[in-house]
């Protein structure tokens, strides 16, 4: 009981907005414990108040961790390069401008928050080439940052953590990430969404691996023919100059053969099998790591198979579906298949209903076993719109029994329905509880 008092700190119950994107006045939203659906037109402002709800866990984090360029006068002052603003900014706002009502940037946009009895409020202004950030607690390291999965068309947000461990260098520019968010739209990004991208960095440093030993197997050899041209030469009594040697001298030129002498020559050869021996351990230390990943992935992706399946039959009630993570050896992503009906088709083929519902899954499941099983919020951009109201009810009674409080727009009645409360964002009113 201790834990879940805990614990309700963790979760917003309000968020208010003032002159911030769609929201000129200041704007109140009641976030309910366990689901909340937006309801409006087009425009007016369902998608903003998640996009809010993102930026405000950011500033949320960044601040409490002392994530600053610089601090300016009081501590509860922060300031940003407008370039590093950016990288905070939620999916689909390429222009930090863009978050001031009409641009109107000559005054603050304002987020306010309250989580339990604890209200934050964040002013937010332009300061030259700056922007400012102005926090109305000294130390929010005494408040529990929400932890806010954002899951929408154009991808998914994770606050406070990111997903920096899970991907290589190599990965960064053809996964299209940045700072917290990721797409994921195809077999390989979900991959990495679930840290089977490792796998594909063993392969990588085992593939490296044999490109060193190659090159240090050729040095090896070259070294071995200088030597034997050297020692061939001085037992001939040679001269140095001369251009007619062992034909296994390689493709030295006659000056670099003419600067070294024997003895030198047969130390650079020990030196080369010396490398040439490194090299060759170090080939097979990365084929016994990759062998290990290999396995410990496969073993994953039958575990996450085995998870998805239940919950999908027995919290879900897709009766008989059966989902099938299949690694694809040596390579770096994996292969999805879903079984309904007796009937296998790959995930991209499948309807977009049960392909989101399987992404929100995979979501929940990487976000756990990162943090563990506490309430957070998740936020969802329209993408259970296809779903029939039955299963998105038994979706959200299963999140309501993980710890999650939902936070949806969407335009389906049966998705909104089955919410604990509905918020209507019709123009012509200010926000309000219809439900």
């Amino acid at each position: 009981m201790a834990e879940a008092e805990t614990n309700v700190g963790t979760l917003l119950t309000e968020i208010s907005f003032e002159n911030f994107c769609r929201f000129d006045e200041k704007t109140t939203i009641q976030i309910d414990r366990v689901s909340t659906s937006l309801l409006g037109d087009n425009g007016t402002g369902k998608t903003t108040v998640l996009k809010g709800i993102e930026l405000f866990a950011t500033l949320f984090q960044e601040i409490s961790t002392g994530k600053v360029t610089a601090v300016l006068g009081d501590q509860f002052s922060y300031v940003w390069e407008a370039s590093s603003f950016t990288n905070l900014l939620p999916e689909g706002v390429d222009d930090y401008q863009l978050l001031w009502h009409n641009n109107k940037i000559d005054k603050p946009f304002k987020i306010r928050g309250q989580i339990s009895n604890e209200t934050i409020d964040f002013e937010v202004r332009i300061d030259g080439s700056d922007v400012k950030v102005t926090c109305n607690k000294s130390n929010l390291t005494t408040i529990k940052c929400p932890i806010v999965i954002s899951i929408s068309n154009s991808g998914v947000f994770g606050a406070p953590f990111s997903f920096d461990n899970l991907v290589t260098d190599s990965d960064k520019d053809k996964l299209r990430r940045t700072y917290n968010k990721v797409y994921v739209d195809n077999d390989r990004d979900i991959s990495w969404m679930l840290g089977l991208n490792g796998l594909a960095y063993s392969y990588s440093e085992q593939e490296k691996a044999k490109k060193d030993l190659q090159e240090k197997d050729d040095e090896c050899s070259q070294a071995k023919a200088l030597w034997k041209s050297k020692k061939a030469a001085m037992n001939q009594e040679a001269n140095s100059s001369s251009t007619t040697l062992d034909s296994d001298s390689g493709s030295l030129t006659v000056e670099e053969r003419s600067d070294i002498t024997c003895e030198q020559a047969e130390a650079k050869y020990e030196q080369a099998k010396d490398a040439l021996t490194q090299a060759t351990t170090k080939l097979h230390e990365n084929e016994q790591k990759f062998k290990q990943d290999e396995e410990r992935f496969d073993h994953k992706c039958k575990r996450i198979s085995k998870m998805i399946s239940n919950l999908l039959t027995k919290k879900l009630g897709r009766k008989g579906c059966e989902v099938t993570f299949t690694l694809y050896r040596g390579k770096h992503n994996l292969g999805i298949k879903v079984k309904e009906h007796g009937v296998t088709l790959p995930l991209s083929q499948c309807d977009a209903g049960l392909q989101q519902v399987i992404i929100i899954l995979l979501m929940i499941i990487h976000v756990q076993e990162k943090k563990g099983k506490k309430p957070m919020h998740l936020l969802l951009d329209e993408p259970i719109s296809l779903l029939h109201g039955t299963l998105v009810k038994r979706l959200l009674k299963y999140l309501e029994n993980e710890k999650f409080c939902v936070v949806l727009a969407c335009h389906a009645v049966d998705t909104l329905m089955a919410c604990n409360s509905i918020v209507s964002l019709d123009a012509d009113d200010s926000p309000h509880n219809i439900k």
